[in-house]
This record gives structure tokens, sequence and C-alpha cells, in this order.
């Protein structure tokens, strides 16, 4: 785990400045698409890792390592490019306390999930254990196509929402504002 560990710092140095590179003319959205897919597939690696086959390992220890990166940096400065200077702690402490959360209530929920599954069953003739079923199910859920927000709040009480000039619909829940078009998600506090 050690070495697993060394490879994927050694990756995440490695591939910063590319991604750095990528985000400037492209801006974040892209970089956090792509990154945030390749960490998708990270679980299904594991699958495939055993006692004598730890390649697939040194493979997602590098492929991680990498999608880190780009996930790190699209992640801090998606913030940063969609709020105004006024705005800007508010944004940034918003994603931090959600993605502490949201790390936090996964990893238990997943612990309590695992203890309820069979402790050695395969896919495919595959032998697999319980972890592996959360490695799957994450890797399943992470290429599932995204869930926008403006469909979800269209039926909920204290929602409001309406037709922008500019084409798509813009919701509005408990002082959030979600404005959906083609190209994607603003969120907006007010």
């Amino acid at each position: 785990m050690a070495l697993y560990t060394a490879t994927v710092a050694a990756f995440r140095m490695l591939a910063a400045p590319l991604w750095g590179r990528a985000l400037d003319p492209g801006g974040a959205r892209p970089v956090l698409v792509s990154s945030a897919f390749a960490l998708g597939l990270s679980p299904l690696l594991w699958i495939f890792a055993a006692e004598g086959r730890l390649w697939p390992l040194a493979i997602d220890a590098a492929m991680s390592g990498a999608a880190n990166a780009g996930l790190s940096l699209a992640t801090f400065s998606l913030p940063l490019a969609l709020s105004r200077p006024s705005t800007r702690s508010f944004y940034v402490g918003a994603l931090a306390a959600a993605g502490g959360l949201a790390a936090g209530i996964g990893s238990a929920a997943g612990g309590v999930f695992v203890k309820f599954l069979p402790d050695a069953w395969s896919l495919l003739g595959q032998p697999l254990v319980s972890a592996h079923a959360l490695f799957l199910a994450g890797a399943t859920r992470a290429c599932a196509p995204p869930v926008s927000p403006c469909a979800s709040t269209a039926g909920r009480r204290r929602t409001s929402c309406r037709s922008p000039p500019g084409g798509g619909r813009a919701c509005e829940a408990v002082g959030v504002s979600f404005d959906c078009r083609p190209a994607g998600m603003l969120l907006q506090h007010g």
C-alpha cells in the first residue's frame, strides 16, 4: 500500500502542471469531467487485482494520481471562475463543506453496506470479495449520466421556475437558484 500511495502521489505531482495548462484555455468543466470519468474507472481495475496479479493496481495508481490532480485543480478553480469576488469565500467554503460531508457519509455508508454483502462471490468466473461490490457500484454510478438539479426541484414546494431569454430553465428553491442551460449548470447563492 505504501508503494501504491507513493505512485499516486508521484503521478499527481507530474500531472498537475499538465492539467493546469489544459485548464487555462479550456476552463474547469472539461478538466473536471474527464478527470472524474477517469476516477470512475478506477474501481474496475481493483476488481481484477489478486494476490499474484498486481499490475491492475499499478495502472490504477498512475491513472488515479493523474486524475486526482485534474480533479483538485478543477474543483478549486470552478467556484473561483463562477463567483464574484464578494461571494467567492462562500463558494469555496460551500464546496469544501459539501465535499467533506459527502466523503464522510460515503465512507460510513460503504462500511455499513459491505457488512450485508456475502463474504465471497464471483463475477464472470473472477473471485471477488464484498468490497469489490462497492468498487463496482462506484464505477457504475460514476459513469451514469448526471441528474440536473432543475429536473429534481421542479416538483418541490417553494420552487419557482421560469424560462430565461437564453433558453433552458431557471429554478429557485429556498434561496438557491439553478440556471440550467444546455452548456451546463450555474449555481448562485442569493
